[in-house]
């Protein structure tokens, strides 16, 4: 379904238990495996994991000053295309151009920021919250971002991503192990609060193979994202697969409301996107009952009369 993305190795729950009562969870290198769930409109709660840590000083604030939404075959955009299929890559783009200190009020250019950030390594990811929104949308820095003092972050065209940038709160992160587990953690401890009185009818689970399945892998832990669902929902039927790209909705960072994602499917790398299928709430649609005799009598009248 997406020719940047593979399949590394599965994994799964389900009948097999331990002699304690809880379940196995097995790596699968080969196979077919699956799950079953008979009926339709299964409602589905979704999240998405990542983890990340800033490199602001605790206290620090920024917000985006001045910011140019740049469109493909304007003299200031700064790809070129060059057959005609690679021109309908070439997205819109927000370039930043000055940053507010939240704590001073001065207005720098954002290589500025990066500059006088305290930490040693560069960060890896730009974080940008509108106005309005909840959680920091990731967007990645490496030199194709970093043009002339400014910062480029690309879209794809749509106006949820070209809406402006004046006055969006930034930070800047990168991934590191312990951030990433933490994550996991927490994002699967808000999911299962938020199911708590709903009937789950099985889950899957798709991590990125950088972060499993052995424990020679970034996180430093055999099957860290599988095995903390699995802590979580012990009762629920869990498979899934380890992948290089995962399909699934934005992950963020900070989100303080919305547990559930949706919307918005891309692919990312270094993500755990799980999936809950849940028992569909019963109808309320209301059906009257009466097998009295005149309403016997009517009904198989209108028996006999299709009959004719």
């Amino acid at each position: 379904i997406c020719d940047s993305c593979w399949v590394s190795e599965g994994f799964g729950t389900g009948p097999l238990r331990t002699t304690d009562g809880t379940q196995k969870l097995l790596s699968l290198p080969d196979g077919i495996f699956g799950m079953a769930m008979g009926g339709g409109d299964v409602p589905v709660r979704s999240i998405v994991s990542r983890g990340v840590s800033s490199h602001l000083p605790t206290n620090a604030t920024y917000t985006v000053a001045e910011s140019t939404l740049i469109q493909r075959g304007e003299d200031e955009y700064p790809f070129t295309s060059t057959s005609d299929n690679s021109s309908d890559l070439l997205k819109p783009i927000h370039r930043i151009e000055a940053l507010r200190c939240g704590v001073t009020g001065q207005i720098m250019h954002p290589s500025r920021v990066l500059e006088k950030l305290p930490n040693d390594e560069e960060p890896e990811f730009l974080g940008l919250e509108r106005p309005g929104e909840d959680g920091y949308t990731l967007h990645p820095i490496n030199p194709f971002t970093i043009h002339r003092n400014c910062i480029l972050t690309m879209t794809d065209g749509t106006p949820e991503q070209t809406t402006s940038l004046q006055n969006a709160s930034i930070d800047f992160f990168s991934m590191d192990p312990s951030s990433c587990l933490s994550d996991m953690e927490k994002t699967v401890d808000c999911l299962k609060q938020a199911t708590r009185d709903e009937v789950i009818l099985g889950g899957l689970l798709v991590s990125c193979s950088g972060r499993g399945p052995g424990a020679d892998s970034m996180l430093g832990e055999k099957m860290a994202d599988a095995t903390r669902l699995v802590r979580a929902f012990p009762d629920v039927p869990i498979c899934g697969f380890y992948a290089g790209g995962e399909i699934g909705p934005m992950a963020k960072v900070g989100v303080k409301e919305a547990v559930f994602r949706s919307g918005r499917a891309s692919v990312q790398g270094f993500t755990a996107v799980v999936a809950l299928f849940i028992v569909p709430p019963p109808s309320t649609k209301r059906v009257m009952m009466d097998d009295g005799e005149e309403s016997v009598r009517h009904f198989m009248l209108g028996k006999v009369k299709k009959l004719n």
